[in-house]
């Protein structure tokens, strides 16, 4: 399966409004995608620990969460804003960049906030 950065997105943003520090969070629901994607991508993010959360293999393979690492906020900080997201994808579409890692995205959304901001 391939990563979807939109899912990816989705997950971390659904993560931070519904995660406790104090008491987990069970299962994602979001429009669009099957659990199994969305399973997977949950997956891939406590591998690169942006998420702190575990996939539950009995009961179905629920996905058990709390929060994000101090990567995945950082992380998703720069990739919040929808009309930033949007112009970092059409830039990559435009440059024909077939793949992009996180730490590519994350910089780049970094190198635009700076931009803006004049630093």
């Amino acid at each position: 399966m391939i990563l979807d950065k939109d899912l990816i997105r989705q997950i971390l943003l659904y993560v931070e409004e519904n995660g406790n520090d104090k008491m987990p969070v069970y299962n994602i629901e979001i429009d669009g995608y099957t659990d199994e994607e969305i399973r997977y991508h949950f997956k891939r993010l406590l591998e690169a620990d942006i998420i702190n959360g575990e996939v539950v293999e009995l009961q179905g393979n629920k996905i058990r969460f709390n929060c994000l690492t101090w990567y995945g906020h950082e992380y998703l900080d720069g990739i919040r804003d929808k009309g930033l997201w949007e112009k970092i994808k059409k830039d990559i579409e435009v440059y024909g960049v077939k793949s992009v890692t996180l730490d590519i995205i994350k910089a780049y959304a970094e190198k635009i906030i700076k931009e803006k901001l004049g630093i």
